[in-house]
């Protein structure tokens, strides 16, 4: 694509790249809606590690690299930072609430804090699905998520 027609559909380089990060987030907030909803009553922490730690990787490398680019770039775009930063906390936050069905007698705070720690998990271990790695490291990003999910259980 010419140069000039990307200029003129979308406009400067900083307006490209708001427009790539709205589109990423607006995708990836589609899949945070997939687990609001698909969650089951009985099965609700072993769907949710399934939606962070899947047994096939949803995006493809190349997505990862874009999110992962979007995230560095941040600082350098206000209001990257500011979408980037409210996607994460709507995970954190819904993340946090189906947590909070499983282990009712934990606190809000206790079952934020949890989420952001399995949220963590999942965005270090997403890093290096460019690498390819044994399965053995998807099961203990998994199995760790799992006993952190499970300490709220007091």
């Amino acid at each position: 694509m010419k140069r000039s027609i990307l200029r003129h559909y979308v406009g400067n380089r900083d307006e490209l790249i708001l427009a790539l990060a709205k589109r990423v987030v607006a995708k990836y907030r589609d899949h945070l809606q997939v687990l609001a909803k698909t969650a089951s009553e009985d099965r609700r922490l072993d769907d949710l590690l399934s939606f962070f730690f899947p047994d096939m990787p949803v995006e493809t490398a190349s997505s990862l690299l874009v999110m992962e680019s979007l995230i560095a770039a941040a600082p350098e775009y206000p209001e990257i930072r500011h979408l980037m930063s409210e996607y994460i906390d709507e995970l954190v936050t819904l993340t946090g609430k189906q947590l909070r069905t499983v282990y009712p007698r934990a606190t809000r705070q206790q079952c934020w804090s949890v989420a952001y720690g399995i949220v963590c998990i999942c965005f270090n271990h997403e890093s290096l699905v460019p690498l390819n790695l044994d399965p053995k490291y998807l099961k203990a990003a998994r199995d760790t998520a799992r006993r952190l999910a499970e300490s709220l259980n007091v």
